[in-house]
């Protein structure tokens, strides 16, 4: 066998290193539908959403859903069905893993997702469908602020961190029991994008007063979202702010979680 010296197999392992550094980053390829998130919010039964969705090309993709962060507030039952047909159901948000993935068939053209989302209020699922052989990468998370009153004119104000992927928006309003009374529409945060609503503004169902809020939101790529409340004193003219606290969050890179 011929002798290598040592010093010569280092200076090839120091320019293999430096090659790989090197290579440009591979950008993940944009997702056909989502990431989405669906927020449980029904008292009693389970929250239905539907969401239409176009595809130049049709065939198998895969649908990758994410069931909580990384703190918990885990779906413990509901059902999932693309073009009217079941592909995840109660057993499937009962099983240990909280990321799991089906294969779906899509039309070219117009195509639609149904998700059922059951057990706690507050528990939520974020779902995304990629190409077959792709892996989701996404940011999910939570903000939270421990209380807060509607009057004087509080208002919600959210920044994306994300520079290349919006970001979907729930919000839910909790009364000083915990129970909770009202929650928004979907808003949707673009990439680098600020809002600035006033609460009632917010709210599109049911109704709040005084309490906590929680912000769930889901997006493409890394990046959280940061928030806080501000209320301007009519007396004074004096703003006051509160940051909203991260209360989880998840991360899901294919990049760094090849096995995950």
């Amino acid at each position: 066998m011929r002798f290598v010296p040592r010093s010569f197999r280092i200076a090839l392992r120091t320019v293999a290193s430096l090659s790989l550094m090197a290579l440009p980053a591979v950008a993940a390829p944009e997702p056909t539908f989502g990431p989405t998130v669906y927020t449980k919010t029904a008292s009693g039964g389970p929250d239905l959403y539907t969401d239409p969705f176009a595809t130049a090309t049709g065939g198998r993709f895969l649908l990758w859903a994410q069931n909580g962060d990384d703190d918990g507030n885990r779906v413990s039952s509901g059902s999932i069905s693309v073009n009217g047909t079941t592909i995840a159901t109660d057993a499937d948000f009962q099983q240990p893993r909280e990321l799991f993935a089906k294969v779906v068939s899509l039309a070219a053209g117009g195509n639609s997702v149904s998700v059922t989302v059951g057990g706690e209020t507050g528990s939520f699922i974020t779902v995304v469908i990629v190409g077959p052989k792709e892996r989701p990468f996404f940011t999910v998370g939570r903000l939270l602020l421990p209380h807060g009153s509607a009057a004087p004119g509080l208002e919600l104000e959210l920044k994306n961190g994300s520079h290349d992927g919006a970001r979907s928006v729930r919000v839910h309003f909790y009364d000083g029991a915990g129970a909770l009374v009202a929650a928004s529409d979907r808003l949707a945060l673009g990439p680098r994008a600020s809002f600035s609503e006033a609460i009632s503004g917010v709210v599109q169902n049911g109704s709040w007063t005084e309490g906590s809020i929680e912000v769930f939101y889901a997006g493409r790529g890394r990046g959280r979202v940061f928030g806080q409340v501000a209320t301007t004193n009519a007396a004074t003219g004096i703003s006051s702010i509160v940051p909203l606290q991260h209360a989880g969050s998840r991360v899901r890179d294919p990049w760094r979680h090849l096995n995950d």
